[in-house]
């Protein structure tokens, strides 16, 4: 899977009918600064700091899980490695 992350962010090489969450793409984002791995309080000061503690730990387990499903669809099941 390859990750555009310099000008708009996105996930390249997405099957057409497949729905990526703008937030999920910027939790990726997020993730690849950081250096792979954030505590999730850490993600949602950063990304979700408005919304309250359990609407946005909902949100980010949404955004979580549209990123396995483009993971499995582009790289198949366990697949993945950071290059």
């Amino acid at each position: 899977m390859q990750v555009r992350v310099l000008g708009p962010p996105a996930i390249l090489d997405v099957p057409d009918r497949q729905h990526v969450r703008s937030q999920a793409v910027e939790f990726l984002v997020h993730l690849i600064v950081q250096g792979g791995s954030a505590y999730q309080q850490e993600i949602l000061d950063d990304l979700m700091p408005e919304p309250p503690r359990r609407l946005a730990a909902q949100r980010l387990h949404t955004y979580t899980y549209n990123l396995r499903r483009i993971c499995t669809l582009i790289g198949g099941e366990n697949t993945y490695r950071i290059a």
